[in-house]
């Protein structure tokens, strides 16, 4: 079965020294023999066994196996020859310490393809046959060295191997426990080719058909003992066994947890890194954002179209008839924020809209104390059933006494439902109450829109301070003016302009100031100062047609596009919200801030870089400590592409854990209202996609780099001492 032709090895030793390992060795074994080979130590009897068993190499002469020459085999298919063929009984045992002794016995059935509870019974019947049922659920770790020994034969049964290679199986063993072991090799060496390594010929004289004596790495004796059995002398055929991955990821899920103080640590590394990973992302899309072009629309809601006036084409609703629209798009855009009664808060705006409105959960507002809102998708609401009171933001604010707002602000609602938005871009909410509330939120902006924008006041083209005061008729406008610039000024009428914005397109109209009384007056104050009433700042904006532009809600695309062609015939322009941007000219600070945020792409892409070498170092030291263990499935015959499975499967397992938890972390942080990570609610459904996908390919990237080290590593020169002995 197996032959061996002048089989020579060398090593190097050194200053270019080189030692012999064994010398032109030639002998033919068969199945039924037991062998026992002795020798001093230094002697190449272990060389032997390592050559033989294919976990070492050689130099000169050949072997056969089967008539197939070893050196005709690749490494590939060595690993397959070990696994199909051959078993290993190892004086250190080399189990795997953090699995049970089941665990390590299903392991060749596994690397096999037998699964389910065809290997589990398999491996039982076997494990009970060796005399260790009572210890089948203890860690390696917890064994006697007897106890290690029957599982290392239990797991070499497993592989049903034709040859069984036994290193010192005995040389850590009280001289009981070490004749109970040579009994139970033989107890299963039928039908085998067993060789035995020993110090001790001995204990092995009484089971050994043949002896082979080595000296110096030369065979200097092979002698036939007695008779032994007489079996078919050829190794079984090979069968294309196939490693299944529901099988990879089970058995990585064990190892996972087999291995806790490992495994933690490893997370923690992944948990840190996806942490970080997140803090750039979100750092890049808010520098991003702050520095893009903008948009003209902060309510861009996904089924959300702005209708305008061309030129001076004005907006008549009567061609809007048959749309879902509503007259308050200006007010749509303005922010408030809601208070609820558990004390969280949140920023919203307000939809007037209804009908394409779809429901999560609960129903639509039907008293004027009830309210709905609009959630982002990735977002939940923490709010619904929730009373809640609505403010303006803070920007809004002014020193006017704003009494309709005074009663919205003062007033309870009731969330009575909930739907989901398509507006990842920014971190507000939707409010859509009854028309009352409606007409409550309008007035309040008709005063608003007043007070804080649209109308400016100026003299000889430098704006003037407003001042609101009630007790002014309405259609007089005061013009305070410092005393100094009494006798200076000529005719105050001829420098004075009033202009009004027509909001989100900034055009602005000049208003015709000679149909208003000026009054002049001149005091000690050091700046101009306009006074005039509420009542005429708003007949003031209304002169600028304040409902320049109207908002229709539609998802329809077939609706969308009749809309769009009716709309356009009669004069209107028609923009989609989300993607609505002001014309912006080139400019050096617009250059300028191109090439920083190319910078800032450049630092962050550093930054990663460093990140991903120095959590490779130390997540390469974790894994390191299971080189043991992955060098033993490597002696089982696990091919080199099902290690690397393993290990790919493992880290990507530990990696998008850790990066799910920090983002559940991060949600939940934000629905109490105190953000980890700020910003992180621009990354949006396809950014978390993108996200999940980084972290998986950068878990491949640290398993093939790993893997790639792992296999620096031969089998051989682990069992000379080089990764079990020092890694």
């Amino acid at each position: 079965m197996i032959k061996l032709q002048n089989v020579s090895k060398y090593y190097a030793s050194g200053d270019n020294n080189v030692s012999l390992g064994l010398h032109n060795v030639s002998l033919e074994m068969k199945k039924g023999e037991i062998i026992g080979v002795v020798g001093e130590s230094g002697s190449g009897k272990s060389t032997f066994l390592n050559v033989v068993s294919m976990l070492d190499t050689f130099e000169d002469g050949e072997i056969y196996y089967d008539d197939v020459p070893a050196s005709a085999l690749t490494q590939e298919e060595i690993g397959e020859f070990r696994k199909q063929h051959i078993g290993f009984i190892f004086q250190n045992y080399n189990l795997i310490d953090s699995y049970t002794v089941l665990q390590n016995v299903l392991m060749p059935l596994l690397i096999k393809g037998v699964t389910g509870k065809e290997a589990k019974e398999k491996a039982k019947e076997i494990i009970k046959k060796v005399g260790l049922e009572h210890r089948m659920h203890h860690k390696g770790t917890k064994l006697s060295g007897g106890e290690k020994q029957r599982c290392v034969i239990a797991r070499a049964l497993a592989s049903d191997s034709e040859i069984l290679a036994c290193d010192e199986p005995t040389g850590n063993l009280d001289s009981k426990t070490g004749r109970e072991i040579i009994e139970l090799i033989r107890d299963v060496a039928k039908d085998k080719l067993v060789i035995i390594v020993t110090h001790n010929y001995d204990e092995l004289k009484d089971i050994i058909t043949r002896r082979l004596t080595f000296s110096d790495g030369n065979l200097i004796e092979d002698v036939n003992l007695k008779e032994a059995d007489k079996v078919e002398d050829k190794l079984n055929d090979s069968v294309d066994y196939k490693f299944s991955f529901r099988e990879k990821v089970k058995l990585s899920s064990k190892d996972i947890l087999s291995t806790p103080k490992r495994s933690i640590l490893s997370f923690l590394i992944f948990l840190a890194i996806s942490a970080f990973v997140a803090y750039l992302y979100t750092g890049l899309l808010t520098y991003r954002d702050s520095n893009a072009d903008q948009g003209i629309y902060n309510n861009v809601c996904s089924d959300r179209y702005v209708i305008f006036g061309k030129g001076d084409k004005k907006i008549d609703f009567n061609d809007l008839e048959g749309y879902n629209y509503n007259t308050f798009a200006s007010v749509e855009d303005e922010s408030f924020y809601f208070r609820s009664d558990n004390g969280y808060t949140s920023s919203c705006y307000i939809r007037f809209s209804k009908p394409s409105i779809k429901l999560k959960k609960g129903r639509l507002p039907e008293n004027d104390n009830e309210v709905v809102l609009g959630v982002p998708e990735n977002a939940v609401s923490t709010y619904y059933e929730n009373e809640i009171d609505i403010r303006l933001s803070s920007y809004s604010y002014s020193n006017i006494d704003f009494n309709e707002y005074n009663k919205m602000k003062d007033k309870k609602y009731k969330v009575v439902g909930y739907y989901y938005i398509d507006d990842t871009t920014i971190s507000h909410y939707m409010v859509t109450g009854t028309e009352e509330f409606n007409s409550l939120v309008k007035n309040t902006f008709s005063l608003l829109k007043v007070c804080n924008h649209g109308v400016s006041f100026s003299l000889d083209d430098s704006e003037i301070l407003v001042e609101v005061d009630d007790t002014i008729e309405k259609g007089r406008i005061k013009l305070v003016l410092p005393t100094t610039m009494d006798g200076i000024i000529g005719d105050v009428n001829n420098l004075f302009n009033i202009e009004a914005s027509k909001d989100r397109r900034s055009q602005v109209v000049t208003i015709d100031s000679s149909k208003y009384e000026l009054i002049v007056e001149y005091t000690g104050s050091l700046r101009p100062t306009v006074y005039t009433s509420v009542e005429t700042l708003v007949y003031l904006y209304g002169e600028t047609n304040v409902f320049d532009y109207v908002s229709i809600y539609e998802t329809d695309q077939f609706k969308i596009d009749n809309m769009k062609n009716d709309l356009l015939k009669k004069g209107y322009g028609v923009c989609y919200a989300k993607t609505a941007y002001y014309n912006v000219t080139i400019s050096i600070a617009r250059i300028l801030n191109t090439v920083l945020f190319a910078f800032y792409l450049v630092g962050v892409t550093f930054a990663l870089v460093v990140i991903f070498l120095i959590s490779y170092v130390i997540l390469a030291r974790i894994y390191s400590i299971k080189n043991k263990d992955y060098t033993v499935f490597r002696t089982l015959g696990m091919s080199k592409k099902d290690m690397a499975s393993l290990v790919r499967i493992q880290t990507v397992i530990q990696s998008i854990s850790a990066t799910l938890v920090v983002l559940i972390v991060v949600l939940i942080s934000y629905i109490v209202g105190h953000p980890i990570i700020r910003g992180f609610h621009r990354i949006g459904i396809f950014g978390f996609i993108f996200y999940l996908a980084f972290m998986f390919l950068y878990s491949l990237l640290f398993a093939v780099r790993f893997n790639r080290k792992l296999y620096k590593f031969s089998v051989q020169k682990t069992f000379r001492g080089g990764v079990l002995g020092n890694d």
